[in-house]
């Protein structure tokens, strides 16, 4: 399951690339609202969030999305990139995994630096 506002690598591996190795992924506008009625038990096992998104940059609150994820056992992923690790830390709001994206916020969106 993720947040249907994301980076566009990120959507197209969700939509194409994973389908093929039987994973399915839902989109939601409204994690905070639909979460609990798209958790499939049995299916579902992470949840992806990016916070703020790119590109409209919607801020979803790990800590709630965390708390119902965690109820049924499932995983939280946060991509963090548009924030750092010094900006935000979501493994302080329950998320399970982090990812950053070296090449932008961090590093000045893969800025030459001579």
């Amino acid at each position: 399951m993720s947040i249907a506002d994301l980076y566009g690598g990120t959507k197209e591996y969700f939509t194409n690339v994973v389908t093929g190795y039987g994973i399915n992924v839902s989109f939601t506008n409204d994690i905070k609202n639909d979460l609990a009625k798209l958790i499939r038990p049995e299916e579902t096992k992470l949840v992806w969030i990016e916070t703020p998104s790119n590109p409209t940059l919607k801020i979803v609150d790990i800590s709630l999305v965390a708390d119902l994820a965690h109820q049924y056992g499932i995983k939280v992923v946060v991509d963090n990139t548009f924030l750092s690790p010094f900006l935000q830390t979501p493994l302080d709001h329950g998320a399970d995994v982090v990812l950053h994206s070296v090449t932008k916020y961090i590093n000045g969106h893969s800025v030459r630096h001579k």
